[in-house]
């Protein structure tokens, strides 16, 4: 066995890209604990929290952005940092955009499961 490597983990798995949508109001930033956890204890997962269009570094009108505008804006970035299989999470008003996006990058191969968190994934404080 190989010990510069965990005994659960096998060194030629691909491991799918991570996508983070967030919800309705608010940005990738709402994913930070999250990916900074991640980044802790999984170092070799690539994650891409994205901003929807009209939500944090991605300016848009939000009166006239479509939930079509939001799929194809998270397929984009997508293909932009090269992610050729994935997982998508979703966050609360996402599960509008997640179904949309898994079917544009639903090609064999790529769009392997889709996530969806109906609470905030920040903790509540009492």
């Amino acid at each position: 066995m190989d010990k510069s490597s965990p005994p659960h983990r096998d060194r030629h798995l691909v491991i799918p890209g991570l996508v983070l949508i967030h919800g309705g109001a608010h940005a990738a930033d709402s994913w930070d604990l999250v990916v900074a956890e991640l980044t802790i204890q999984a170092p070799e997962l690539r994650v891409l929290a994205v901003d929807l269009p009209g939500r944090g570094n991605s300016p848009a009108d939000l009166s006239k952005i479509t939930i079509a505008d939001w799929v194809d804006s998270v397929v984009a970035d997508v293909e932009k940092v090269g992610f050729e299989d994935v997982v998508v999470v979703g966050h609360s008003m996402a599960r509008l955009t997640v179904p949309g996006v898994m079917t544009k990058l639903g090609h064999p191969g790529c769009a392997r499961r889709s996530l969806w968190q109906p609470v905030s994934p920040h903790r509540v404080q009492p």
